[in-house]
């Protein structure tokens, strides 16, 4: 029989709760998705595209004191997917 510890309820609460948090942070900071990005087609010089980048952020964090000493890279991609196969392409 499986016995969940109280202790792991909580830290899964907690986790959830950052991720949460996290998404609803870069919602705010990278902006809602435009009318004119959904709007989007192909490039006019590329016509047969699957799917495009409409935005590639990437941020680089270095810290020497504490625990939390480390670098750490965030990056946010944001596609806009035109058909099937782009969204296979995206997906793998």
């Amino acid at each position: 029989m499986f016995t969940v510890h109280k202790g792991t309820l909580v830290a899964l609460g907690v986790i959830l709760v950052l991720i949460l948090g996290a998404t609803t942070t870069l919602a705010a900071k990278y902006g809602k998705v435009s009318d004119e990005e959904w709007k989007m087609g192909p490039p006019s010089d590329y016509s047969q595209a699957n799917a495009m980048v409409i935005l590639d952020c990437e941020s680089l964090y270095v810290s020497i004191q504490g625990r939390g000493a480390g670098i750490t890279m965030e990056r946010h991609v944001r596609y806009k997917v035109f058909n099937k196969d782009g969204a296979s392409e995206i997906g793998n």
